[in-house]
């Protein structure tokens, strides 16, 4: 085997050479960072890594972030570096077989095909591990145990075997997988031939958790060849409490005298049994008298209350959220706040779920830090009939695909903050959004001067070729003839900040510019595959509300919203929505056992349509639907077995979604 350098830009040197015989695990990559928080392209290397685990999931890519020369760096960190001879950073070793020194915004063209190399070598040892993680009477540490046994699955041509116990901590956006502490390695003597096993107990106290939140550590266990250099296997600790709140969707919009309705799926992640303890909370701003809450189990026992369920490892348990208007006579959104906790480990979980009864499902994403720029939005969307739900990713973290997709439409805003908050699981969040035909405004003046390249996003559905960071420009004049901007000159004088980072765009086909300043083009808007998009690159929070019409920001809402309900693209001549695209989303729950349901959407006009299930090997195991469907949505549900009704092992599976020349495709992972 041989082990490789990559110096971006420069050239690939061969190291050293490593030897195994024929392998017969599964392996999971180990890739180790090295970096630092004033380092300039980390973010680059930072953001690869957080991407490739999302989409190959923790049981192909693990990740440990040594820091270096910042305040999180440690004696261990330094010494794993000098290890490795690390020099320039960041520098990021895929298994100790090849590494990667610097990074540019394409990185991860690098790090995918050297991950996959790895993936197609076997690994002659499995690790199985438990333990857990708990925090200690000092505020801001934990301590815990860990167990972990290795077993040789195949010959083993032993180097000089040492198993490695790492405690690292996902600090933030920014600072995941920062490695807190590395336990003292144990000599591995006694692995040679298949069946041979070694096991191991370590405990640890005192570890920093500067977030105090025990859910933020994790504890990594690999097995390395130090003569020569190789990691040999790898795993992350499961964690032995934890649970997933999964929901088919988080708002509805409901009549007077309606009822909506939700599904919360508790689904047990966690390798033990654990008591789940739920309650609710509500926030009805208007009369609360005009609501009535409640949740119900799948035995139809109804609860007001809290109530605790026992759920085993790896099991979930079904609930039934109802929020129901009362009054029948006044527009109101209602707010049902599900939380549940821990009863073994003591965390809570939280949800929220909204009603907009007799109103338009309005989501607002109130990304700005923690500022209160969000209030513009809030006023004006108010002040025209659209009062929204506004989420607060300071305090709330990042909306999910989910979450935005349960809104008729959806306005985020990053006012004056650096729109580095928006990561690439944010972009494939609205990107799922957009496809399943949700209209986006986002309002963002650092969005791309943040970003170094372009992007799907930015290339796909913003349709912007290129841009100029820092243009400035004080008047956004409209575009004549324009749904939205038509005789429209916007001042942004006298603002709550500088219009200084405000961008200009070079727009691609596909795109409409809306908004112009003296130094070039400032907003653009999209409407195509059922989808709808307003792009200002310019601050939102800076347009009065005090101006005549139609220079305010009042007005511009109202356009943007009546251009969202236009009906450009027509309706056919039976009256049915006119699909464009081929859906397939994210099973639920995932993982699953023992059912899970799969939604998708059919275009119009796609003839035969065929879900189907395909192992690791890429066998056949399940037909779902082989069938000519109706345009729009539909869903179906997979108990775990194939076509002869057996049921299948434990494991990975892929969902395809194939109509004519489309085909979409989702990794499902499926618990026993």
């Amino acid at each position: 085997m041989t082990r490789r350098s990559v110096i971006v830009g420069l050239v690939a040197v061969v190291l050293m050479i490593s030897a195994f015989s024929a392998l017969a695990s599964d392996r999971t990559v180990l890739a180790e960072m090295f970096g630092a928080v004033g380092c300039g392209y980390c973010p680059n290397a930072r953001e690869a890594l957080v991407e490739l685990q999302a989409e190959k999931g923790t049981g192909e890519l693990v990740v440990l972030y040594y820091h270096v020369s910042d305040g999180y760096a440690t004696g261990e960190t330094y010494a794993r570096a000098s290890y490795y001879g690390v020099g320039g950073i960041p520098h990021v070793e895929f298994d100790a077989v090849q590494d990667v020194i610097g990074a540019s915004p394409t990185v991860i063209d690098i790090y995918r095909p050297i991950v996959n190399s790895r993936l197609a070598v076997p690994s002659p040892i499995e690790i199985e591990c438990i333990g857990s993680i708990v925090t200690e009477g000092t505020r801001g540490t934990v301590g815990g145990w860990v167990t972990a046994k290795f077993k040789a699955t195949d010959t083993v041509g032993v180097g000089d075997l040492r198993a490695q116990f790492v405690v690292y901590e996902d600090v933030s956006v920014e600072y995941p997988f920062t490695v807190r502490d590395m336990l003292a390695p144990e000599t591995v003597t006694t692995l040679s031939a298949a069946g041979d096993s070694i096991e191991f107990t370590k405990y640890f106290s005192g570890v920093t958790n500067s977030t105090n939140d025990p859910l933020n550590m994790h504890i990594i266990v690999f097995i390395e060849d130090t003569s020569p250099q190789q990691i040999v296997q790898s795993a992350l600790m499961p964690d032995p409490y934890d649970f997933e709140m999964v929901a088919d969707k988080f708002a509805e919009e409901i009549d007077y005298w309606g009822e909506a309705t939700y599904t919360l799926l508790l689904h047990n992640t966690g390798t033990s049994d654990d008591d789940l303890n739920v309650d609710f909370t509500t926030d009805f701003p208007g009369d609360p008298y005009n609501w009535v809450a409640n949740y119900c189990s799948t035995d139809g026992v109804c609860y007001m209350g809290a109530h605790s369920f026992f759920v085993p490892a790896g099991v979930t348990e079904t609930l039934y959220v109802h929020i129901m208007d009362y009054n029948g006579t006044h527009q109101d959104i209602g707010t049902m706040t599900i939380s549940v906790e821990s009863n073994s480990a003591g965390f809570t979980k939280e949800a929220d779920f909204i009603a907009f009864c007799d109103l338009t499902s309005i989501l607002l994403v109130d990304d700005d830090g923690p500022m209160l720029y969000e209030t513009y939005f809030q006023d004006a969307l108010t002040d025209t009939g659209y009062p929204p739900y506004t989420w607060d990713c300071n305090t709330k973290g990042r909306p999910s695909a989910t979450l935005l997709k349960s809104f008729y439409a959806t306005f985020w805003t990053t006012a004056s903050a650096d729109a580095m908050t928006i990561v690439a699981d944010d972009e494939l969040a609205m990107i799922e959004y957009l496809n399943a035909g949700g209209n986006l405004c986002l309002a963002s003046m650092n969005y791309l001067s943040s970003r170094s390249s372009t992007n799907t996003f930015i290339t796909d559905y913003l349709h912007i070729d290129s841009w100029t960071d820092d243009t400035s420009g004080f008047i956004m004049n409209g575009v004549a003839g324009d749904m939205i901007s038509d005789g429209m000159a916007l001042s942004l004088l006298s603002g709550p900040f500088p219009v200084s980072e405000s961008d200009s765009v070079t727009p691609a086909s596909g795109d409409d510019v809306i908004f112009s300043a003296d130094s070039g083009h400032k907003a653009v808007k999209i409407s195509e595959d059922g989808h709808k998009v307003v792009f200002l690159a310019f601050p939102f929070e800076c347009v009065k509300p005090v101006y005549a019409p139609p220079d305010n920001n009042r007005v511009l809402i109202d356009r943007i919203m009546a251009w969202f309900d236009f009906d450009e693209t027509g309706v056919p001549d039976d009256g049915a929505p006119d699909f464009a695209k081929l859906v397939l989303s994210q099973n639920m729950p995932n993982p699953f056992n023992p059912t899970t349901s799969i939604q998708f959407s059919v275009p119009s006009n796609a003839g035969r349509v065929e879900l189907c299930v395909y192992n690791v090997s890429g066998r056949l195991v399940r037909t779902l639907v082989n069938d000519e469907l109706t345009a729009g949505p539909h869903s179906v549900v997979w108990n775990g077995k194939n076509d002869d009704g057996r049921s299948l092992a434990s494991g990975i599976y892929f969902a395809k979604l194939t109509a004519g020349d489309e085909t979409a495709e989702k990794k499902m992972a499926f618990l026993k």
